[in-house]
């Protein structure tokens, strides 16, 4: 499907009204201690600022106070598991607080469990093929972190930053994780789909107009944007 215009987000607020309960609250205390020292790569802000996002957007594209509890924990597996136990102890937490779809929702987010981390093309392309065997409501927490995601890479590249530089992986790859990712979330019908087709319209406008090359130096990546 070729890159739309600005959706109209009709679909995105059609979810019933969704009333939090105290578990949320104890999930929102949960997430801040455990993603306390964790800033942001982009901008130093607190780690639980992406979190808060993602949980926002999976209430407004409809999803229930589980699938809002597990955004404002998707990243602990993958980011604090090291910290705090382990990946099957720091589960089994999670599990026993916020019971088990709240759980499974959490691991199908993390394309890893803990450090070091795997190859990145590996991680991803693993990731990608659990969401593919994944319905449609587990589904929705990682749409809306990977619509956050490409919103901040958006930001910094139209305020002149050039994000590629700190990541795992260069413009090109990341275009094309992307890609794959929003024509998964298309397949699946989601309602934050067409936001997401935008979005990566945007990212591969911004990487065309700064001109991005790509150098490969060993394992790593050096990336480059030309004036």
């Amino acid at each position: 499907m070729a890159d739309q215009g600005m959706p109209e987000h009709s679909q995105g607020w059609a979810g019933p009204a969704v009333a939090l309960s105290p578990v949320y609250d104890q999930a929102l205390n949960f997430a801040r201690v455990l993603h306390a020292q964790q800033r942001r790569k982009s901008n130093g802000a607190p780690y639980l600022s992406h979190l808060l996002e993602v949980s926002g957007l999976v209430l407004e594209y409809g999803g229930d106070e589980q699938q809002a509890i597990a955004a404002l924990l998707h990243d602990a597996i993958e980011d604090q598991a090291e910290a705090f136990g382990g990946a099957v102890l720091l589960g089994d937490i999670i599990g026993n607080k916020f019971g088990p779809t709240v759980l499974r929702l959490v691991q199908l987010c993390s394309d890893c469990e803990g450090k070091p981390k795997p190859a990145w093309v590996w991680r991803k392309q693993r990731h990608l093929a659990r969401l593919e065997q994944a319905t449609a409501y587990d589904c929705l927490v990682p749409a809306c972190d990977k619509l956050h995601n490409l919103r901040c890479l958006t930001s910094e590249l139209r305020h002149g930053d050039a994000p590629f530089r700190r990541l795992q992986a260069g413009p090109e790859e990341q275009l094309r994780h992307f890609s794959d990712m929003v024509s998964l979330f298309e397949d699946k019908m989601l309602p934050v789909a067409d936001d997401l087709r935008y979005e990566l319209g945007q990212l591969r406008r911004l990487v065309t107009d700064r001109h991005f090359t790509l150098q490969r130096t060993g394992p790593s990546y050096a990336v480059y944007a030309m004036p």
